[in-house]
C-alpha cells in the first residue's frame, strides 16, 4: 500500500464509483415511498417517462455529450424505481395479509408444508414451513406466506428442514405484540413472510410425507449439531454456542448465553456472515491452488461451494451480503478488472433491495451493511500503523484495536437506538473472540466430518480441542457481559441514529468534497458539524409539536396506564397483575415498556387501591426507577403483594401520600389530574375496596381522560350528582368491564367517545356483555386490551390518535368528528 493511500483522507482522490452513486439514488426512493407513499401508477408512468425524456433531450441536441445530464437522469431512473419497487412490496403485503386473514376463518384445516426451520426452546418448539397448502372439505387453498407451527418439544423435535409434514389445526394471523417494548415480532414475522402461525395441542398428531426441495442441505447442519448433543462431555452452553457460529442455528442458545452475547456487543459472533464466508472460501481457494486447478475453473468451483455452503448456514441478509460480495469478487477475478470494495457492497445491497425493499428497515440488513462499510472507509486509517510502527506485530495489534473501535463506535447509533444499549467492552472483547472464532471454525467443520466419516482418533482429537476452545470463547463472552464493561441507555430516534452514524462516516474521509453550492466546495467535515447542529437543535424546535402520550398497556388482568408528557415527565396508575415469573433479577414487561420508551425517572405513582391485579410489579417498577411520590387512595389492605411493595417504599424512603376529592396533581406541559373519589374520609360513606379506588380526570387542553380504577355502580352515581357538565373523550372502563359497573346513568352523563376495557384472561367473565352493549349504546368505540393489545392515545393540542398494537386499529377524532 503507498503512502498516499494512508492520507487518502485529507485530500481529494475521484475514484468512480457509479454503483454506489445509483445505489443510494435506490434507498432514497425506497425511503421516500416507505414514509410518503405514492401511487403506483405514477411512478410507473415515471419509469416509462423518464427515458423517452432522456432520448428526445439528447436527439435534439440540447444537452449535448455533457456527462453530468446523463448520470442525473440515471439517478432519477435509479430514485423512481426504487420508490415503485418499494410501493409493489407493500402492496403485495396487505394483498398477503389480507388474504391470510380470510384463510384464517376457515375454522379447522388440514396444513401440508415442508419445513424451513425448528427452533427447540425449554418451553416448546416451532417450525416454519413453506409451500404451504390448505385443505378445507377436499378444497385445497394455498396460503400466500410461510406458516409458524407451533407445538411439543418432543413433537417437532424429530423433523428437519426438507421434511414435508401434514397436521390439522386453526390458523391465527400474525399480531401486534401485546405490549409495545422493545421487539416487534409482528414486523419481524412479517418481514420474513410468516403470515400465520398454528398451534398443536400435545395429543395432536403430524404426519411426515418425505422429503422434498432444497433444504435438506439445511437439514445436514441440524444433523451435525444433534451429533454434538451426542456427546456427553459437551454442555448445552457449548453446544448451543457452537451452532450458532458454525450453523447459524440459534434456537439451541440458552437464554442467559444470548443475554451475555447481547450485553457484551459479541452477538455478531452468531451470525452467519463476511467471516465465515471469506474463512471458507479462502480455504477452499488454497486447496485448489494446491491442486493445479485452472484459475476458471478454481473460480466455477469456489462459487459453487459459497452456493452450498449458503444453503447450509440458511440464507439470512449477512451471508446473502457475504456471498453477492464473493460472487462479485470472482466475476472480477474471471475478468481480470480492478475491484472497488464499495462498488460490490453497493452491489449487494442493491441485489437484495430488489429482492425485497422492506428489508432496508430491519435491524439484521442495516448492522450488516453498516459494519462492513466502516470497516472499508476504516481501512486506510489502520493501514498507517505499518508506516509509522516498524513491528510488525505492534502494528497489526493496534490496527485491530482501532478497526475494532471504528465499528463498535459507529454502530453505536444503531445498538442504542434498536437495544437500549452500549458495550463499550465489545472493543476488547472482539480483539480475543474474533480469532478464536476464526480458529473455532474451521475446527467445528472438520471435527463434523470426522464424526460423518467414522474416524475415530480424529473425533476425539479435534472434539477435545473444540471443547476447550468453546469453553475459552465462552469466558471471553461471560466476563466482558459485566455491567461494567456496558450500560444501558435512552432509546434513540431512527433519525437521530442514522445522523450519528452518517456523522461518524463523513469523519473517516473528512477533507471529502462532496459538492458544490454556487462554486463553494462542501466538504465531509462541514456536512457532519451541520448534521452535529441540527441533532442538538431539532428536539428544541419541535417540542411544541410533541404530544402527550397515554398508553393503556396489555399486561393482563389488571389495570396498568402510563403517562408521558411533551417535556418527558411520566406518571405511572396502577402496575396490572403480579408476574409469574419466578427470576426476580429479569425486568417486568412493565419495566421493560419504560424502559424501551427512555425513562429515567417517574414523577408519580397512582395506586387506586391495594389489590393484587393493580399493585402488581410496582415494586420491580421502585427498585429500577427513581420514583418522586406515591399517590393512594387506601392504605388499609392485608394482602401480601401489598405488604411487599410497603417494604420496598420504606426501603428506597419514597414519599407517599393520600388524595382525597378536590386534589389537583399537575404533571406539566399543559396536563394536570382531578382527583374525584375517595371523598374526604369525614364523609366517606364506602366499605367496599373497590369504591374506594382513586378516580382521576387527566386534562391535556381540552382533552379528558377519565381513569376510573374499580369503581362500581355506587359510586358513578355519586360522582354523577356530585359533578356535572361532563365532556368525557376518553373512558378507562370501571372494573374491568364488569357487569356491576358503567351503568345507563353514569355512560349518559359522561357520554365518552372512546372505552378502553384493561382485561385479560380471566375466570370472572370480564368484560361482560352486558357492560359492553352499554358502552356501545353510549355511542362510544370500545377497545379492549385482551384482543387489540396496548390501546396508545396520542394526544395533540386539536388532535386525538389511539392505535392499538395487536389488532392495528386505527381512530382519529379531531374537532368532536370522527375520521
Amino acid at each position: 500500500m503507498q503512502a498516499s493511500d494512508f492520507y487518502e483522507p485529507f485530500f481529494i482522490r475521484p475514484i468512480p464509483r457509479p454503483m454506489v452513486k445509483v445505489c443510494l439514488a435506490f434507498l432514497c426512493g425506497v425511503v421516500y415511498a416507505r414514509f410518503f407513499p405514492c401511487s403506483l401508477i405514477l411512478g410507473t408512468a415515471g419509469i416509462l417517462l423518464t427515458p423517452m425524456l432522456w432520448v428526445a433531450v439528447i436527439r435534439r441536441g440540447v444537452m449535448g455529450p455533457k456527462r453530468d445530464f446523463h448520470w442525473r437522469m440515471v439517478l432519477i431512473m435509479a430514485a423512481l424505481l426504487g420508490a415503485v419497487r418499494m410501493q409493489i412490496c407493500w402492496s403485495q403485503w396487505q394483498n398477503r395479509t389480507a388474504e391470510a386473514d380470510s384463510l384464517s376463518r376457515l375454522g379447522k384445516l388440514v396444513v401440508t408444508g415442508v419445513v424451513e426451520e425448528t427452533n427447540i426452546y425449554p418451553t416448546g418448539a416451532k417450525a416454519i414451513l413453506s409451500g404451504v397448502s390448505l385443505n378445507k372439505r377436499n378444497q385445497l387453498h394455498p396460503f400466500p406466506g410461510r406458516l409458524e407451527l407451533l407445538a411439543s418439544a418432543d413433537q417437532l423435535q424429530n423433523l428437519l428442514p426438507g421434511d414435508r409434514l401434514q397436521a390439522a389445526g386453526e390458523i391465527e394471523p400474525v399480531r401486534g405484540p401485546s405490549v409495545p417494548a422493545g421487539f416487534d415480532s409482528q414486523r419481524y414475522r412479517l418481514s420474513q413472510n410468516i403470515l400465520g402461525a398454528m398451534s398443536l395441542d400435545a395429543d395432536d398428531e403430524i404426519l411426515r410425507l418425505g422429503r422434498t426441495g432444497w433444504s435438506w442441505i439445511r437439514g445436514l447442519a441440524y444433523q451435525a449439531v444433534h451429533a454434538m448433543e451426542r456427546r456427553h462431555d459437551l454442555s448445552e452452553d457449548r453446544v448451543g454456542l457452537l451452532a450458532s457460529i458454525c450453523f447459524g442455528i440459534r434456537s439451541l442458545l440458552p437464554g442467559d448465553l444470548s443475554a451475555a452475547l447481547a450485553r457484551s456487543g459479541l452477538a455478531h459472533l452468531t451470525s452467519i456472515s463476511g467471516l465465515h464466508v471469506t474463512l471458507m472460501l479462502g480455504v477452499i481457494a488454497m486447496v485448489l491452488k494446491r491442486m493445479g486447478c485452472k484459475r476458471r475453473q478454481a473460480c466455477w468451483i469456489t462459487a459453487a461451494t459459497a452456493v452450498f455452503y449458503l444453503f447450509l448456514v440458511g440464507a439470512r441478509i449477512p451471508a446473502l451480503r457475504a456471498v453477492i460480495m464473493a460472487f462479485v469478487f470472482l466475476g472480477h477475478n474471471l475478468t481480470e478488472r480492478r475491484i472497488d470494495s464499495l462498488n460490490s457492497l453497493a452491489l449487494a445491497a442493491m441485489i437484495l433491495l430488489l429482492i425485497d425493499p422492506a428489508e432496508l428497515f430491519l435491524p439484521s440488513f442495516q448492522l450488516s451493511f453498516a459494519a462492513v462499510l466502516i470497516l472499508l472507509l476504516a481501512s486506510p486509517w489502520g493501514a498507517g500503523f505499518y508506516q509509522w510502527i516498524p513491528w510488525k506485530p505492534l502494528a497489526w495489534i493496534l490496527q485491530s484495536i482501532f478497526a475494532s473501535a471504528a465499528v463498535v463506535a459507529a454502530l453505536a447509533p444503531f445498538t442504542i437506538a434498536y437495544f437500549h444499549v452500549f458495550s463499550w467492552g465489545a472493543i476488547p472483547g472482539n480483539l480475543i473472540a474474533v480469532p478464536l472464532a476464526t480458529i473455532l471454525l474451521p475446527l467445528t467443520y472438520a471435527w463434523t466430518l470426522s464424526m460423518f466419516f467414522s474416524i475415530p482418533w480424529l473425533t476425539i482429537f479435534l472434539g477435545r480441542a473444540v471443547e476447550v476452545l468453546a469453553g475459552f470463547l465462552l469466558s471471553v463472552i461471560q466476563y466482558f457481559s459485566q455491567a461494567c464493561f456496558s450500560f444501558e441507555t435512552s432509546p434513540l430516534p431512527a433519525a437521530g441514529g442514522v445522523s450519528l452514524f452518517l456523522i461518524v462516516l463523513l469523519l473517516l474521509r473528512p477533507g471529502a468534497l462532496l459538492f458544490e453550492i454556487r462554486f463553494i466546495p462542501v466538504r465531509a467535515y462541514q456536512l457532519a458539524m451541520a448534521l452535529a447542529a441540527v441533532i442538538l437543535w431539532l428536539p428544541a424546535v419541535f417540542s411544541p409539536w410533541k404530544p402527550l402520550q397515554v398508553d393503556f398497556l396489555a399486561l393482563g388482568q389488571g389495570d396498568c396506564i402510563v403517562i408521558r408528557t411533551p417535556d418527558h415527565r411520566t406518571a405511572v396508575i396502577d402496575g396490572g397483575p403480579a408476574s409469574r415469573s419466578k427470576n426476580s433479577h429479569r425486568p417486568s414487561r412493565l419495566a421493560q415498556f419504560l424502559q424501551s420508551e427512555g425513562v429515567r425517572n417517574i414523577d408519580f405513582i397512582i395506586v387506586t387501591h391495594p389489590q393484587s391485579d393493580h399493585i402488581g410489579v410496582l415494586g420491580d417498577v421502585v427498585r429500577r426507577f427513581p420514583v418522586s411520590m406515591i399517590l393512594e387512595g387506601c392504605r388499609e389492605s392485608d394482602i401480601g403483594l401489598y405488604r411487599e411493595f410497603e417494604a420496598i417504599l420504606d426501603d428506597r424512603s419514597v414519599p407517599r401520600k393520600l388524595v382525597r376529592r378536590g386534589d389537583r396533581i399537575d404533571l406539566g406541559g399543559q396536563c394536570r389530574f382531578w382527583v374525584l373519589n375517595p371523598v374526604r374520609e369525614k364523609d366517606s360513606k364506602h366499605i367496599d375496596i373497590n369504591e374506594q379506588s382513586v378516580v382521576v380526570i387527566c386534562q391535556y387542553y381540552e382533552w379528558d381522560i377519565f381513569l376510573t380504577g374499580d369503581i362500581g355502580q355506587m359510586t358513578e352515581r355519586l360522582l354523577c350528582e356530585a359533578f356535572d357538565d361532563w365532556d368525557v373523550d376518553v373512558l378507562k372502563a370501571p372494573h374491568h368491564g364488569s357487569r356491576y359497573s358503567s351503568c345507563d346513568s353514569f355512560l349518559k352523563e359522561i357520554r365518552p367517545e372512546f372505552a378502553v376495557i384493561q382485561v385479560g384472561k380471566n375466570p370472572y367473565g370480564h368484560p361482560s356483555d352486558e357492560a359492553r352493549y352499554r358502552l356501545i349504546d353510549a355511542g362510544a368505540h370500545v377497545l379492549r386490551n385482551d384482543l387489540d393489545g396496548t390501546v396508545r392515545l396520542r394526544a395533540w393540542r386539536d388532535q386525538l390518535r389511539l392505535f392499538t398494537t395487536r389488532s392495528n386499529r386505527l381512530y382519529m377524532y379531531q374537532s368532536c368528528i370522527q375520521q
